[in-house]
């Protein structure tokens, strides 16, 4: 239905607020994303007598946006948007419901909120042969169209053009019929408690267990409508714990609601109205239009960044930031492919209100920028491929611009934001970032630094070869953040180095090797194993006629170096304090692990997944798929595949390694110093645990259940951590997959150090599994203070440490704060 919004200032009379049903569990939720600057009247408390004025000013400021976007306002009568509703087996579809959504300008950005235009929410019907018709849209508009049939998937048709002809809407039949244990029911009102129909429901994260994955399981509706009564069911072929939705309704703000569970139980859902910024954008005083005026928020750390939103200025300057979470923390900006002719819009931290608040920036001034320009060139060909691609982006602003790069590479960009940290990236394939430039980006990939001046003769250099990003050097990373940008054109400031250097002998015949890798790393600690080493790959070298120098940062105060040879087996080097600059390797002949799998019939396993762990090196176990790799282990391979006769073979690695095989049909683990030979690996059934933890009898909800492999945290093996999962309201919980052997079964304990923040385990039971066995535990009490059965903790030191054993405790419990750490990042890697 078409009807003018009421004006800014005019508050419309009182109406008694509809109670919410009872029995229902009430969740409000912050609103993300844009809302109808022209819709809402600011909330905030204001000094007797100054409502009228802003009234006034909000009314002249209504009356100056309506001149410039009105024409997008007037209805074009002669412009229909027209369509068809089909199956995808080519039927057409009678009584479909079809909806403009949102709508946006078909050149550049738009003033207004995406579902603020005149147009949003008209709606049709499909007729009996499927044809539908929206009267009267505006022709300066691209629409964003909903379509809902009854027994079909709803699925939207972003940028629908009424210009170029009827739309072909076509939908997928819906064949699921969920169970309800795996279904989330639901009702969206607004703050006033009336139902909100049309509403979209969709997945933005679903938990198995205590795991977070940005994939929903295989199955799961990819959204939901409400219906006029405002309520909607989301449901999944697969099993979850929890999902974490986000609700979109016309004229409101998108809401988040995190770990909603399924179940019988329909949840009310109020979506709130959030927080405003508003201000004006000048140039020497003079108000500049079409200028994009982004907000971003401040904390980007996972779980708590909130999103990045935009508006354009009007021709008087102003713009109305809405729908923004309240109470956080926002940069506030102007967009660079915006401002490419105007200049600079300084970054500004600004703080939003509380729900329904409007914060007023005044006048935001521009300023002078910096310019960009050089050129991106190959180390072996003389010009680009058509196509090649130049991005700069902003390290705290959620801000990009982008330009194509002709043959010769040459570019050429105006008022870059000066003083901020700028990221340069481009990709040819074949090739990658030459290590000289000198604002090398070795984590990310690109380049970094900052533009403090006009920077016109970059030279960004790409060579041949793989990607070798993904590796933090700590020192080169901070020191090259803070650098003035730079590429290939400048020399690098050489950081002061630590030097280590040395031979390599065979440890028979004392005889120097010919050819050998060493490979560098460091560790915090003077007695740190060599298995908890942060191994720096682009600082290794090669080695010839026995002798090596290989340089580390001169701020890693313990170093480790580890030497690789065919034939041998690796030979590593103790923690080498400061003063020590020397190591000589004596390295044994050997081989490395092979075998054959076997699979739970006796007969060999073609085609299987075989990993090769190293002591400390970090990987997951999930209760679907493959093993997951944390990191990666320095001079050998970490995996292979079974050939036709299930036979393997790995190179040799340093330490007590460990063979594993993770299937659907099994598992197995071996110690590699077993498999000299022609070795047999024989897959044994997944076992399954069940039970329920309880306190004082009474089952705990939501408890997070652990389980570990053996007693206690073993620093000289590899650090495999279990997907977890999380017990439901009565305390139960089950682990389907779950190796034979000895399993010990923890809960998460807050760590009671206020140097430390983060949680540990607390072991409760230890079982022994024999394989395809399913054990039902009887209650397991918790015990905050849970012990291991021989009285050492989860750190693998004594119960109570006396002073002369801190040395000792100290290595394992860091140990274990990587290996948790570890862990962490293998439940969120999904999400990412």
């Amino acid at each position: 239905m078409k009807k003018r919004l009421p004006l800014p200032g005019w508050n419309p009379p009182q109406r008694p607020v509809p109670s919410i049903p009872s029995g229902s569990e009430v969740v409000e939720g912050v609103a993300p994303e844009f809302r109808c600057p022209l819709a809402q009247p600011a909330l905030r408390r204001m000094p007797r007598g100054a409502g009228v004025v802003v009234a006034q000013v909000l009314f002249l400021l209504c009356l100056w946006t309506a001149r410039d976007v009105g024409h997008l306002w007037a209805d074009d009568g002669s412009l229909d948007l027209v369509g068809v509703v089909r199956s995808t087996d080519g039927r057409v579809l009678t009584n479909a419901n079809v909806f403009v959504y949102t709508a946006g300008p078909r050149v550049g950005a738009g003033t207004l909120c995406p579902s603020c235009y005149a147009d949003c929410r008209k709606s049709a019907r499909s007729a009996g042969d499927g044809h539908f018709t929206i009267p009267s849209v505006n022709g300066l508009l691209l629409f964003r169209v909903l379509v809902v049939a009854p027994g079909f998937e709803p699925a939207f048709f972003p940028r629908t053009d009424p210009r170029v002809g009827p739309l072909q809407a076509v939908l997928s039949p819906r064949t699921a019929n969920h169970a309800l244990e795996r279904t989330i029911l639901g009702r969206v009102v607004d703050a006033q408690g009336r139902p909100i129909p049309q509403a979209v429901v969709s997945v933005s994260t679903t938990q198995f267990g205590n795991t977070v994955s940005s994939q929903p399981p295989e199955g799961t509706d990819p959204l939901a409508i409400t219906d006029d009564t405002g309520e909607f069911a989301l449901g999944s072929a697969g099993a979850f714990d929890s999902m974490s939705l986000k609700i979109e309704s016309p004229m409101k703000a998108p809401a988040f609601f995190e770990k909603v569970r399924p179940g019988r139980e329909r949840r009310t859902f109020v979506s709130m109205v959030g927080a405003s910024i508003v201000g004006r954008v000048v140039l020497a005083g003079r108000p500049v239009s079409s200028v994009v005026v982004m907000a971003c928020g401040a904390d980007r750390s996972m779980g708590s960044f909130v999103g990045s939103y935009s508006i354009a200025t009007a021709t008087d300057g102003q713009f109305v930031l809405t729908g923004l979470p309240p109470d956080h923390e926002y940069y506030v900006y102007g967009s660079m492919e915006s401002l490419d002719r105007w200049g600079n819009l300084p970054l500004k931290k600004v703080r939003a209100g509380a729900d329904g608040a409007t914060l007023d920036l005044g006048d935001l001034a521009l300023h002078p920028g910096h310019r960009l320009a050089g050129r991106v060139t190959l180390s072996d060909r003389d010009s680009l491929p058509e196509g090649t691609r130049l991005s700069v982006s902003r390290e705290q602003a959620w801000d990009s611009r982008t330009v194509d790069l002709p043959p010769d590479g040459r570019f050429n960009m105006a008022n870059l934001p000066p003083g901020e940290t700028l990221t340069l990236r481009t990709r040819v394939a074949g090739y990658r970032d030459s290590a000289t430039n000198v604002s090398l980006n070795s984590m990310n990939g690109g380049l970094f630094g900052r533009l403090n001046t006009d920077k016109t003769n970059l030279l960004y250099l790409l060579e041949p070869g793989e990607s070798r990003s993904g590796e933090f050097d700590e020192d080169e990373y901070f020191s090259t953040i803070q650098s003035p940008l730079a590429g290939a054109e400048s020399k690098r400031a050489r950081l002061p180095v630590r030097v280590i250097e040395g031979q390599a002998l065979d440890a028979v015949t004392g005889k120097p090797l010919p050819r050998f890798r060493v490979s560098a790393g460091k560790v915090g600690w003077a007695t740190a194993s060599p298995t908890c080493v942060q191994w720096m790959a682009r600082r290794g070298t090669e080695g010839t006629n026995g002798r090596y120098s290989v340089e580390l940062p001169k701020s890693t105060e313990f170093a480790v170096v580890q030497a690789d040879a065919e034939g041998y087996l690796p030979a590593c080097s103790e923690s080498l304090s400061p003063g020590q600059t020397r190591h000589v390797f004596r390295m044994t002949r050997g081989i490395g692990p092979a075998g054959v799998v076997l699979g739970l019939e006796g007969r060999p396993a073609a085609g299987v997944t075989v990993v090769h762990l190293s002591p400390g090196q970090r990987a997951g176990l999930p209760e679907q798929g493959a093993l997951m790799f944390h990191d990666r282990s320095t001079g050998s391979e970490d995996e292979t595949i079974t050939d036709a006769s299930g036979r393997f073979q790995f190179s040799p690695k340093f330490g007590a390694s460990e063979v594993w095989v993770v299937t659907d049909e099994g598992f197995a683990r071996v110690a590699a110093a077993r498999l000299t030979g022609t070795n047999v690996v024989q897959l044994e059934q997944w076992a399954s645990v069940r039970g329920r933890i309880v306190r004082e009898r009474q089952g705990i909800a939501d408890e997070a259940v652990e389980l570990q492999l053996g007693r206690r945290f073993d620093a000289n093996a590899p650090a495999v951590s279990f997907e977890g999962t999380t017990a439901d309201e009565s305390g139960r919980f089950r682990f389907s997959r779950v190796p034979p052997g000895e399993i010990t079964l923890a809960t998460q304990k807050k760590i009671d150090d206020s140097r430390i923040q983060g949680w540990t385990l607390a072991p409760q039971v230890t079982v022994l599994l024999k394989p395809g066995e399913d054990r039902q535990l009887e209650d397991v009490e918790k015990s905050e203070n849970g012990r291991y059965p021989d009285g050492i903790d989860e750190y693998g030191r004594s119960v109570v440490p006396s002073k002369e054993s801190f040395l000792p405790w100290l290595v394992p419990s860091m140990m274990m704060m990587g290996f948790l750490t570890a862990t962490a990042v293998f439940r969120s890697r999904r999400t990412r």
